[in-house]
């Protein structure tokens, strides 16, 4: 979608399935490559689901500033974003997105990103 819009992007999905936003912390380093603009961040919910829920808010301000600092832009991913995709568009599991979901979340969350990416 991006480069459909004429943006010169390469779009990498670092999350893994069930972490927490204390792992996505230890993980940052190399999982956000240097030269990275945007990121995207959407830490879910298993810190309520494995009962760390006391450091989510911690985490994702420790994240936001370690990504300021390398002068990283944060887009922000609600979690009430997607409560407004259908049920159809879920897996089994009723968690995790079907390609077609995805798909769907990427367009409600192309204006964010091309904001953040400058703008055309």
């Amino acid at each position: 979608m991006l480069k459909a819009q004429g943006y010169d992007v390469h779009v990498i999905n670092a999350g893994i399935n069930g972490d927490t936003t204390a792992g996505m912390l230890a993980r940052l380093p190399g999982a956000v490559p240097d030269g990275t603009r945007v990121v995207i961040l959407q830490p879910g919910g298993n810190d309520g689901r494995k009962g760390v829920q006391s450091e989510h808010a911690g985490n994702i301000a420790s994240i936001q500033s370690a990504l300021a600092a390398r002068h990283i832009k944060v887009v922000m991913l609600p979690n009430a974003l997607l409560k407004g995709i259908p049920a159809k568009m879920y897996q089994p599991d009723g968690i995790h997105l079907t390609p077609e979901g995805y798909a769907l979340l990427a367009r409600q969350m192309l204006p964010q990103v091309t904001r953040a990416l400058g703008g055309h």
